[in-house]
Order: structure tokens, then C-alpha cells, then sequence
């Protein structure tokens, strides 16, 4: 080979040389950038998992606060419940609890009325009866709102309420009452969490039962009082409404009684020359009584053709009208006549709404009545006027109770009338005969019921029969006779006694009785007797049958609406069953139309029913007196139960036996209870075995204290972890003398140099119902305490060893600090409002500060540029608040103004709050930028690398050639022809071998 074919093996094999050093570049450069990458995602976990770790922790202090504040709520609302008179002001002081610890602008308790809610009542009172705008079918469930808005056209919310940003709405869930609900409002958007609705929805159980118990604790006061017949007081509760309105009706209808009772004695009492007075005072009376504003009276005069306004009262501001209603004709009450004529009433609850074609509504609305009620006065069955009662000021209802009280009072009034007119008829014919005025007086003395007169013998001799018709056929019967002839003995001698008394002197004396002999002459009457001089006496008899059978059952319903709660039984003197309640059918079984007439003992007593029980109620009823026993019955199904019975005499005006009241109480499921608790009894002394033994069998420490605060037993184990104060923990050892022992001998290293002040904060916490803390021991290990009240007045306590888990906590912190710390990565947390409060310091440094008290408390705005701010909000937050995290590129602004690129992952905390985790990945695009200048640079050298081979190819094969040519001229030219053809074969040959 020439020297000319030698130069180009040698650059080939420099350029094999430099290729495979290009290579192990290459192959270098390749592991070196998979080393970076398999670091890269080992940092990039490390900080997942420092990321977790923290949002971890994040969470569960969220939640141990949100825990506390629930339990310190839960714990407020119970102190507001309890200790109370009453419902109203137990509901009074949670809703000030709840608006204080919940916060907001304030606190409701609304009640649906109709279609919409009102507030009943609230933290701030000046609200309260407010209607609001807000649907009753939105109080059903528990909610959790933003913007309040008026949901109802016509209502609005109180003192812009509407504003709210933020409302809860939690049910309080109470039987027999309108529904109602808490409502909390604030004008904060996103006040309320979750937590705090499920915080209120637990205050609103709690205050269901406590409202409960204080709702029947006010119904048995008040049934008490009505047993025991104490005053009446009104109450306007909101809770337990329809009791309360039922309450406040009969309060009001029994003090109405009392007064009632009070006028009429007046106005019969009154002399007729006082009569007007008399009726005067009766008006203003009943004015104020029925809180009304005007009360009159209107007279029909004789004619009948006119009706005049004779006696008015008139309330404070109220215009008198009587000079103005004078000489009415009678026509215009004609819509009225019809109603009067049949002994009924008007009526009109509130004049605005009558119809306009009313004949009466402009008359009334010109006086400015807005209510009003008009009670017929009837004599003898003929309408004589009208007693009326006008509301002015507000609207008025009334009670039919009520209304039979005011006709009393009418019936009083035109009978005083009447008798005031038969006493001016009396005296204007006093000029006809002595004799006849003698027995005019005698007669109108007695008006309106059945006269009789007797002659001075005491022989029948004439009736004057009013209202009471007295046949023919018994008039003749009683004609001439006297009365040991017709009535019978007892009667006969005591009206001979009363006539003895007008012989003596006596004016007028009366006597009530019972008469049975013919009809009409049966039932109980009242006859008033006076002498008429020489000519005899006259009687006047009335009829009182109706009126005892009224005030019976009056007595008997008053008796029973004292007891009504439970099963009642009206009998007969004979102790046959007049009247049970529904009490009675439901627990019985049986209906009143079932057992009326019947002896109850015959349908209620069973098989197995005490016959000694039973002896001792007949021999109590035989004497007519009071009785209580427990005694078994039987229901109509079969079924036995338990009552305990209470049997009252019920007594008539003269003290006769009328009959008895039962009222009876269930008490099954008291005794049930009662033999329950025997077998409690006796399992709770088995149990308390089990306890000692469970309870030394505990691997914590264990202590139970009474309700005096004694201990009563503790384990070896609670001794064994205050070894120090081991001898004080004994049996009736009291909480204080053992803590006090303990501060003495050092059991408590917290208090040492403050003893006095850390023994009063334990007397504190230990008085509270639940508590949770954790205590550190002489020797340096820890306890989780466990304390909580118990229903009866004492207090468990549980110790746990919490020092291995303790130690573990301070490692896993300190790992995480330190990690957090030593990562390459920037990592960074910031609050709600994005406010830094973490940097480490790979993070303060990335940035060029030199410390991280320069961004503490900073918004993270101040490390970017504005269009950077920018871009992140329009497309980075949104993504981070609804997925609650992000990652991506982004150009940071360092302290000196330099461009930090850097690659950023973002999660979003429960909180509101930002874990953001940054890397500086400037040196890795510099990286990338001198891989792709290398890249470029060896696609050139390999171009270049082909067209050396291709070049030194072509040399090579040519100089071959031209050695070939050049050794063949030598030998043609040398040997000869013969040489040369075998020369020729030999070239061939030659050409052959170079070719392959």
C-alpha cells in the first residue's frame, strides 16, 4: 500500500476514535439525566408526602375545634335549659346562648302561621310577633342558606334581615304544637359551617326535651292549682299555645264567674229607687270585666214602636252616645228582631268585614265600634230590649261562656226592671184599696213565678199562675185545703214554721225544697212567702229544677276539668255511672253509653281484684266520704291494669249527697317499674361485683367519685400512676384531699410555684359536666384524663398512658419540621387570604431573600409580577378551587426583580388556606438548552462522518486500479510477449482479489 492510500486510514480511524468518545458523552450524558429524573420524582414525593402529613394535621385540629366548640355549645345551651321556671324563659335563654356563641345578627324561634312564619320569640325582643316573608314549608328540614330574599309578596324581614349572607335553619321538633324552627342569620357570607348546623340541629334536640318536661312540668302546676282551687294567673306562652289559650279561657271565664255572681247580688240587692244606679255600676262592671269600651242598655217602650238607650257605661276616651240614641224606632233593629224573638244573640266580630248592604254598619262604623255582641232581655218570654257591648279600640271575642254569664246579667237586669215597673204600677194604683195594694205587694214581692195564696188558716185559695200552668183538675185538688192535707209531713210542718215566722214578724221568708206529686208540681222548688195582713199570705214558688240540674253539672264539669288528664267517673248518690270521659273508654274499653246506669265495680272489677280493696271504697262510699285505694281492674279486652283511684262526695247547696267523682290514674307501668326495680336492685349488687372485678381488670387507671365528690372505687393501676399519692387514695376520700395530698408531696410538677392558684383552676374544671386534658407525671410520662359527669351527681375518671404516643407525636414533628426544612423544594403555606404563614428556607432563598421573617404576614402577590397575578387568577385559582389542587410552570419576581421560573404544585386546605410546593427550574431549562445544542452538533458530525467514508471509499478503489494499470506496463514492457499473457492471468487474478 502506498503512502497515498495510508493518510486516509488514519483520519478514519481518528474519526472512530472521536465517534465513540462522542458516544460515552452521549451515554454519560444520558445517565446523568436519568440520575436527575429518578431524583426529581424521589424530591417531588418527599414533598407529597410532607404535603399530606401537614393537610393531616390540618385536619384534625379542624376537627378536635370544631369538637370543643360543639361540646362548649352543647354545654351552654343545657346550663340556659335547666334551672327554669318555665318554657318561654328557658326558650328566652338559649336563643341569647345561641346568638352569643354561634354569633350572628340574631337568633329566632319562628312558628308557621298559615302559609308563612312568624317569630315567636328572640334574642332581640323588639322583633318578636314579626311576620316574616319566609314559607312555612321551609322550617320542615334543617338548611343552610346564603342571601335571604322576600319569598312571600306582603311580608318583609325585620331591620333588613335581607341583607343576610349567611342563615341556618334547624326544626324544633315537639309534639302537639305548630311547627316551628331556630333561625340564625349573619351577614358574613360562609359564616355558618356544616359543623354549626349539625351543632345546632344537636341544641335543637336538646331543647325539644328539655321544652318538653318544662311544658308538662306548667300543665300539672296548673291542673294542681285547679284541684286545689288556687287563683288563675294568664300566661301568653308561645310554647304549648292551644293549652295556654284553653288555659287563659277558663282563667278568664272563672274570674268572669266570680265577679258575675258578685253583680247580680248587687242588683238584686239593690233598692228599686237604685236600680239605675245599681245597673249603672253593673255595666261599668262588666265593661271593664270583658274588656269592652261601651256597655248600655236599650228599653223597648210600651208602645212598642220606639227603643230608647237607658243606661250606658263608657270606657276612658270613649264618646258617651245615650243622648244620641233616644226614641229609635223600632225598625231599625229588625234584622236583629228575628234573633231576639228566638232568644239568641248578635253577634258581630268585626263590623269592617260585614257586607255593605248591612243596615247597620254605617251607624256602627260612625261610633267607631269595630266589635260587638247584643244579649236579648226577655220577660215572660217577650222581648224587652237589649243589653249590648261595643270594641273600639280593638277587635273582640267572646266566649259562650262568656255569653251565658252577660245573659244572666241581662235576665237580672230587666228582672229588676220589671220589678222596678211593677212597683211604679203598685204604687200608681195604691189608690184603689188598701186590701187590694196589700196583695199587689204581696204578689209583686213574689213575681215573676207561681203565686199561691193561703188564707190566715193556711187553707188554698187562689194561684197566680205565670210562666207555670197549673191544670184545672189540680187546682181543684188544693182548693180549700190545707197543707198537712196535700203535702207531705216534713213539708207541711216546715212550711207551718215559715208562716209561724210572718205571724212573728218577719216580712218575707223563703225556703228551698223538693216536691213530688203531680206535674207541674214535681221537682225542686223556691217559694218566698209573705204575710198580706188579715186576708193571709202569699206564696211565690219557683221552679228551680233546670237551674240545680245547671249548676250540678256546672260542679260536675268543674270537678272534671280539674282532673281531666286522667280516667274520670261521674256517679249518682246510688253510686250508679252518669258520665265517663274518653280517658275512661280508651283505658277501659268500654263507652259511657256501655256502662251509664251501671255500678262501676260490676263492669270493671275482675277475678283477681282485691275483695278487701274493694270492701274498704264500698264502706267510704256507704258513708258518703273521700276514699283512695290501688285496686286491679279489668278492660273490656280482658286486659288487667292498675289505678289508683281518688273518689270525692259531690254535695248540693243544702250539703245532701249528690253523688261522687273517681278520678283515676293509670299506675300499671308504675308498678311494672316498681318490681323492675327490685330486679335493678338486685342486678346492680351483681354488677357492682362485676364492676370491682372489671375494673381492676383495666389496663388504664380507673375512679369513680359519688355525688359528694368521694371516691367510692378506684383499680391498682390509677393507684400505680399517682404513686406518690397513693396513701390519700382511699375509699370516702373526697377529690380534694387527695389532690391536696398530692401537691404536698410533688405528684403534680405543673403546680409547683403556683400551687394556691393551680388548686383553684382543678376545683373549676373538675366542677364541669365533661372534661378532656392531658397530664404530665413526675417521672416524665403522659396521661389522656378522661372525666365526666354522671346523670346522678358523681363523676368517672379514666387514666390513659399516652407517653409512647406522645414521644411518637414529637418524633413525627420533628421529622416533619426537619424535612420540611431540608427539602431542596420551596414550600410555603398561606391562609384563607393568602397571606404567608410557612416558608422554609429553600423557598426564602429561591427568591433571594435571606430570611423568612421578610414575607411572614405578606400577601404572596408580592413574589410575582402583575400580569403573573393576573394570569393566576383568571386561570389557575379557579382550577385550584374546585379541583383543590394545581400544578404547573410560572415566573416568579425576586427581591433584586430577576425572573425565578419555577415549577409549582398548589393544594387547597380545608381552611381556605395554600400548601404551595416550588421548584427552581431555571438550571434545568439551561440543561435543556445544551442538550438540544449538543444533539444538533452530532447530527452534523455524523453528516460530516458520511462523506469522509464515501470519499476515502472512492480513493481507495481508484488508486487500486491505477497500481494494477501501472504493473502491467512494467511487465509488457520488461518480459516480453509470453510474460505477458501469463502476466495477463496473474492481473486478472489480482483484479479479482482487490475487487472482493
Amino acid at each position: 500500500m502506498t503512502s497515498e492510500t495510508r493518510e486516509p486510514m488514519i483520519s478514519q480511524s481518528l474519526y472512530e476514535r472521536e465517534k465513540q468518545a462522542r458516544l460515552e458523552a452521549e451515554s454519560l450524558l444520558e445517565a446523568k439525566n436519568s440520575e436527575i429524573v429518578e431524583i426529581n420524582y424521589r424530591l417531588m414525593a418527599e414533598a407529597e408526602a410532607v404535603r399530606t402529613a401537614l393537610a393531616n394535621n390540618e385536619a384534625v385540629r379542624l376537627r378536635e375545634a370544631v369538637a370543643l366548640k360543639e361540646r362548649s355549645i352543647l354545654s351552654e345551651a343545657l346550663k340556659a335549659l335547666t334551672g327554669k321556671s318555665g318554657a318561654d324563659e328557658a326558650m328566652q335563654s338559649l336563643l341569647d346562648v345561641l346568638k352569643r356563641e354561634i354569633g350572628g345578627r340574631d337568633c329566632f324561634f319562628i312558628q308557621a302561621e298559615g302559609d308563612h312564619t312568624i317569630i315567636s320569640t328572640c334574642a332581640d325582643k323588639v322583633n318578636q310577633g314579626h311576620a316574616l316573608p319566609l314559607p312555612a314549608t321551609m322550617i320542615d328540614r334543617s338548611r343552610r342558606l346564603t342571601k335571604m330574599t322576600n319569598l312571600i309578596e306582603g311580608y318583609s324581614w325585620p331591620g333588613g334581615a335581607e341583607e343576610l349572607a349567611s342563615t341556618m335553619i334547624v326544626p324544633l321538633e315537639m309534639p302537639d304544637e305548630k311547627a316551628g324552627a331556630f333561625l340564625l342569620g349573619c351577614k358574613v357570607a360562609g359564616r355558618y359551617s356544616s359543623g354549626d348546623l349539625r351543632t345546632l340541629e344537636q341544641v335543637s334536640k336538646l331543647a325539644a326535651q328539655a321544652l318538653l318536661a318544662l311544658r308538662e312540668a306548667r300543665r300539672n302546676a296548673l291542673l294542681l292549682g285547679l284541684i286545689e282551687g288556687k287563683p288563675l294567673e294568664r300566661s301568653d306562652a308561645v310554647l304549648d299555645a292551644p293549652f295556654e289559650a284553653v288555659h287563659n279561657a277558663f282563667s278568664r271565664l272563672t274570674e268572669m264567674q266570680g265577679q258575675v255572681v258578685g253583680i247580680l247580688d248587687a242588683l238584686l240587692g239593690a233598692p228599686l229607687k237604685d236600680i239605675d244606679a245599681a245597673i249603672d255600676a253593673a255595666l261599668d262592671q262588666m265593661g271593664r270585666l270583658t274588656d269592652t269600651d261601651r256597655v248600655y242598655v236599650f228599653r223597648l217602650r210600651k208602645d212598642e214602636a220606639f227603643i230608647d238607650n237607658t243606661h250606658e257605661w263608657c270606657g276612658p276616651g270613649i264618646e258617651p252616645a245615650l243622648e244620641m240614641l233616644q226614641g229609635l224606632p223600632i225598625g231599625m233593629i229588625d234584622h236583629w228582631r228575628a234573633l231576639f224573638d228566638a232568644g239568641s244573640e248578635v253577634v258581630i266580630p268585626d263590623v269592617v268585614a260585614m257586607p255593605d248592604d248591612a243596615p247597620e254598619k254605617g251607624l256602627l262604623l260612625e261610633q267607631g265600634v269595630r266589635s260587638l255582641l247584643a244579649v236579648p232581655m226577655v220577660e215572660d218570654g217577650a222581648f224587652r230590649g237589649f243589653v249590648g257591648f261595643d270594641a273600639v279600640r280593638d277587635l273582640r271575642t267572646f266566649l259562650p261562656g262568656e255569653v251565658h254569664l252577660i245573659r244572666s246579667v241581662a235576665k237580672v237586669i230587666v228582672s229588676v226592671l220589671a220589678r222596678r215597673d211593677a212597683e211604679e204600677r203598685l204604687v200608681s194604683a195604691h189608690a184603689d184599696t188598701l186590701t187590694q195594694r196589700a196583695r199587689l205587694e204581696g204578689v209583686l214581692s213574689a213575681m215573676p213565678d207561681l203565686i199561691v195564696e193561703l188564707d190566715r188558716e193556711g187553707r188554698y185559695k187562689s194561684w197566680h199562675s205565670g210562666t207555670i200552668v197549673i191544670p184545672d183538675a189540680v187546682f181543684n185538688a188544693f182548693v180549700d185545703r190545707l197543707p198537712e192535707e196535700k203535702l207531705p209531713p216534713e213539708l207541711a210542718q216546715t212550711l207551718r214554721a215559715k208562716l209561724a215566722e210572718l205571724d212573728a214578724g218577719a216580712k218575707v221568708v223563703s225556703h228551698t225544697f223538693e216536691l213530688n206529686l203531680v206535674e207541674p208540681l214535681v221537682g225542686w222548688w223556691q217559694v218566698t212567702a209573705s204575710a198580706i195582713g188579715d186576708q193571709g199570705y202569699v206564696l211565690a214558688l219557683r221552679d228551680i229544677t233546670e237551674a240545680r240540674e245547671k249548676a250540678a253539672e256546672i260542679e260536675r264539669l268543674s270537678e272534671i276539668a280539674r282532673r281531666t288528664t286522667n280516667l274520670v267517673v261521674v256517679t249518682d248518690a246510688k253510686r250508679r255511672i252518669e258520665w265517663v270521659n274518653e280517658a275512661f273508654e280508651r283505658t277501659t274499653g268500654w263507652t259511657l253509653k256501655d256502662v251509664k246506669g251501671k255500678n262501676p265495680g260490676w263492669v270493671l272489677q275482675g277475678p283477681n281484684t282485691d275483695p278487701a280493696t274493694v270492701d274498704t271504697m264500698r264502706t267510704a262510699l256507704n258513708r258518703g266520704e273521700p276514699v283512695q285505694v290501688e285496686v286491679l281492674n279489668r278492660s273490656r279486652q280482658g286486659r288487667e291494669y292498675w289505678l289508683s283511684i281518688d273518689i270525692q262526695p259531690l254535695h248540693d247547696n243544702a250539703g245532701g249527697l249528690q253523688g261522687f267523682l273517681a278520678v283515676e290514674v293509670d299506675i300499671t307501668e308504675q308498678r311494672e317499674q316498681a318490681e323492675s326495680l327490685r330486679k335493678a336492685a338486685r342486678d346492680a349488687a351483681l354488677a357492682r361485683a362485676n364492676l370491682e372485678k372489671a375494673v381492676e381488670a383495666l389496663q388504664d387507671g380507673f375512679v369513680l367519685y359519688d355525688a359528694d365528690d368521694r371516691l367510692v372505687i378506684c383499680n391498682s393501676r390509677f393507684r400505680q400512676i399517682y404513686e406518690l399519692s397513693a396513701p390519700a387514695i382511699v375509699p370516702g376520700a373526697s377529690f380534694g384531699s387527695i389532690i391536696r395530698y398530692g401537691l404536698e408531696v410533688g405528684q403534680y410538677p405543673e403546680a409547683i410555684g403556683r400551687e394556691e392558684d393551680w388548686l383553684a383552676e382543678q376545683f373549676v374544671q373538675h366542677s364541669q359536666p365533661d372534661r378532656e386534658f392531658e397530664q404530665q407525671l413526675p417521672d416524665g410520662s403522659w396521661l389522656r384524663v378522661f372525666e365526666k359527669a354522671m346523670p346522678d351527681g358523681g363523676r368517672v375518671e379514666l387514666r390513659v398512658d399516652i407517653t409512647g404516643l406522645k414521644q411518637a407525636e414529637q418524633r413525627a414533628l420533628a421529622d416533619r419540621a426537619a424535612a420540611m426544612e431540608a427539602s431542596q423544594d420551596g414550600i410555603a403555606i398561606t391562609d384563607a387570604e393568602g397571606r404567608y404563614l410557612f416558608l422554609n428556607r429553600a423557598h426564602v432563598e429561591m427568591f433571594g431573600y435571606s430570611s423568612d421573617s421578610e414575607l411572614l404576614g405578606q400577601s404572596f402577590t408580592v413574589l410575582y409580577r402583575p400580569e403573573e397575578i393576573e394570569w393566576m387568577m383568571k386561570h389557575v385559582m379557579p382550577t385550584l378551587m374546585r379541583d383543590g389542587r394545581w400544578s404547573g410552570e410560572s415566573v416568579g419576581l425576586a427581591k433584586d426583580g430577576s425572573p425565578v421560573e419555577q415549577d409549582v404544585s398548589l393544594t387547597l386546605n380545608p381552611d381556605g388556606g395554600i400548601i404551595c410546593i416550588t421548584r427552581d427550574i431555571s438550571a434545568r431549562r439551561r440543561e435543556r438548552a445544551e442538550r438540544e445544542r449538543l444533539l444538533n452538533e452530532l447530527q452534523l458530525a455524523q453528516r460530516r462522518e458520511m462523506i469522509g467514508q464515501m470519499a476515502a471509499g472512492l480513493a481507495h478503489d481508484f488508486n487500486n486500479l491505477l497500481a494494477i494499470i501501472s504493473g502491467g506496463a512494467s511487465l509488457i514492457a520488461e518480459e516480453g510477449g509470453l510474460r505477458l499473457l501469463a502476466q495477463r492471468g496473474y492481473c486478472q487474478r489480482r483484479i479479482r482479489l482487490q475487487a472482493w
